[in-house]
């Protein structure tokens, strides 16, 4: 349940850090996720329960009741980034996430990841053969799990080391498996076959395998369609009546084939056709995945949420209140008790009084992935994306890309200076606007690396920059490369952040850099405790520091201790990509959705 908050800018205050860290006993919080647990990926039916595998968690839908709940990784889930979920019986669930698989025994969640034999912990699909055995299919090869611990396909020929989409048994007993570029693979008594677009196959890619009612074998990918007849393989180009040639899942029933697509669900009986898109109701034409009960029952899994056509008739279930997007890069809070949330290529997100909405921009993808937001002189909002910098002024919208002059339309930060200009660090250097025109600074410049990841201002109006080779700084029109300067070797600059007259950078070791009063200071591994990647920094107006890792959930450093909140404290990912801190309360974009971290006073 979302939890209505209000969150208002703090003046940081002054911060002096020790130069010794050790753990402190952590001080208990209370940690609340928001997730996507719109985009399903898998579906599993047990009487009238729907279990849907999404990018957000694992709901499980009371249909006739209309009433669900949510599984996420603060109940035990391994990610909440799913890619499958099967049911075996009535009470053993069974999840594919993209840091192993999960299992759910009804009361507790268990984890099995490479260490128990899976070849990856990466993980896109589940099946069943006609033992009822389990089987993964990775992103390294596929496994059967039994006895506790999965084992690894195997044999002269077998796909081994390829990422595999998907493992299907035919009547027969015959094993397929589906590949992203290596084709499919067939196991008989004989050994493995593989077949290609040599073979008469549409592409080397294969999403999903199913055999049809007249016992043909049928798969899908981004090319198209191909049916195996027992002789050999026929590609359909698909199809004017699909409108897309992307099928992402393919079903059979009796007497039909059921097509789930990027634009819809379609069936096949012959020349006869059935088709629901979203202007017969459906929630969305969006569709990932679907589970056929029977022609006149079916479950539509969406980008949007949850379809279900029965007998003709569709009936939509939404969760509604959750932001879009599972790859969270940027949270911002700005002084309107607002809290945006920056996605990777799924748009951004606004929080406020406690509801989330979408905001698109003035067109559709102009703010699909938000890395940073920049709050400007006259109410200016300046979103740093992947397609340039776009400028919201009140109602006007202006966008900068590469064609105006910036350096590179991957913008990565951004920040003013105290005479008014404009810079901005990108993927392939940093840019400057003054007066109406861009200045470019590449290696030629005095670039230790042209590949920029953070800057900030200080309060003496020097400008800072981050790079993946060093530091720089920018007094006027001098830009200085400082990296000579710190006595270390490796200096792949992730975060920056100002306090009064320190200035702190993250790197991607976990080490911290910090210069104050025109001193460097380099504080190792042990400082923070944490080898991941610091790719945030926050503060409190108590002096304390929030930092958001790359695989090391979030660390709070106060009077030289540190205490550190991971999946296992309720967070959403280990993988942080930006933090915020508001009023006694910490966001955190992460992996797999958003976190809030609020201390509880002992």
């Amino acid at each position: 349940m979302i939890k209505r908050m209000s969150i208002c800018l703090q003046v940081i205050m002054p911060l002096v850090i020790l130069m010794a860290s050790c753990t402190a006993r952590k001080q208990p919080a209370h940690i609340t996720q928001y997730t996507d647990l719109a985009h399903i990926t898998g579906i599993a039916i047990v009487d009238d329960i729907c279990y849907c595998s999404t990018k957000g968690g694992l709901i499980k839908w009371n249909i006739p009741a209309g009433e669900y709940s949510i599984f996420t990784t603060a109940d035990g889930l391994p990610s909440n980034i799913l890619l499958d979920v099967i049911v075996k019986g009535n009470d053993e669930i069974w999840v594919a996430s993209v840091y192993g698989v999960g299992f759910f025994d009804g009361s507790s969640w268990k984890r099995y990841g490479v260490e128990n034999g899976l070849p990856s912990n990466e993980v896109n699909s589940l099946s069943l053969d006609q033992e009822g055995n389990l089987w993964a299919a990775t992103i390294e090869g596929g496994a059967k799990f039994e006895r506790g611990r999965f084992s690894a396909l195997d044999g002269v020929g077998a796909p081994v080391g390829f990422n595999v989409q998907c493992i299907y048994f035919d009547k027969g007993e015959n094993m397929w498996v589906g590949t992203t570029d290596k084709g499919v693979y067939m196991k008989t008594e004989d050994g493995w076959v593989q077949s290609g677009s040599k073979d008469g196959l549409m592409t080397d890619a294969s999403s999903t395998i199913i055999q049809s009612w007249d016992n043909s074998i049928w798969t899908a990918s981004w090319a198209g369609i191909s049916r195996w007849d027992g002789f050999g393989w026929s590609g359909f180009k698909p199809m004017d009546r699909l409108g897309t040639y992307k099928a992402r899942q393919l079903k059979s029933t009796r007497d039909h084939l059921w097509f789930f697509t990027a634009n819809g669900v379609h069936a096949s009986k012959g020349s006869d056709w059935l088709h629901y898109t979203e202007d017969d109701g459906l929630v969305s034409n969006d569709v990932n995945c679907g589970y056929v009960v029977s022609d006149d029952l079916i479950y539509v899994g969406t980008s949007y949420g949850l379809s279900v056509i029965k007998n003709g008739e569709i009936e939509n279930f939404v969760i509604p209140n959750k932001p879009f997007g599972h790859n969270c890069t940027s949270v911002t809070i700005d002084d309107c008790n607002r809290v945006w949330v920056g996605t990777w290529e799924t748009g951004l997100n606004l929080y406020s009084a406690g509801y989330w909405s979408k905001i698109t921009g003035k067109e559709p993808g102009m703010l699909s992935t938000v890395r940073s937001i920049l709050f400007g002189p006259e109410n200016k909002i300046t979103f740093h994306t992947t397609n340039g910098i776009v400028v919201k002024n009140e109602n006007d919208w202006t966008v900068y890309t590469r064609q105006d002059g910036i350096t590179s339309d991957d913008i990565r930060c951004g920040v003013y200076d105290n005479q008014g200009k404009y810079w901005v660090g990108t993927a392939t250097g940093i840019s400057c606007l003054d007066n109406g025109i861009w200045k470019r600074y590449r290696a030629v410049h005095g670039l230790p690396s042209e590949d920029i990841w953070s800057c900030a201002l200080d309060k003496n109006g020097t400008v800072w920059f981050g790079t993946t080779s060093g530091i720089l700084s920018v007094e006027g029109d001098t830009i200085s490369d400082r990296s000579p300067e710190i006595d270390i070797d490796s200096l792949d600059v992730r975060s920056i952040l100002s306090i009064d007259d320190s200035v702190y950078f993250g790197l991607e070791s976990g080490k911290l850099v910090v210069f104050e009063d025109g001193e460097w200071n380099v504080y190792g591994n042990n400082f923070l405790e944490t080898v991941s990647g610091i790719y945030s920094i926050a503060a409190e107006p108590s002096g304390a520091l929030w930092f958001g890792t790359n695989g090391d959930g979030v660390i709070r450093l106060e009077d030289s201790k540190t205490q550190k909140y991971t999946v296992k404290d309720g967070l959403p990912s280990n993988y942080v990509r930006s933090v915020a801190y508001s009023e006694g309360v910490l966001w955190a974009a992460c992996f797999g959705g958003v976190g809030t971290i609020e201390l509880i006073e002992q």
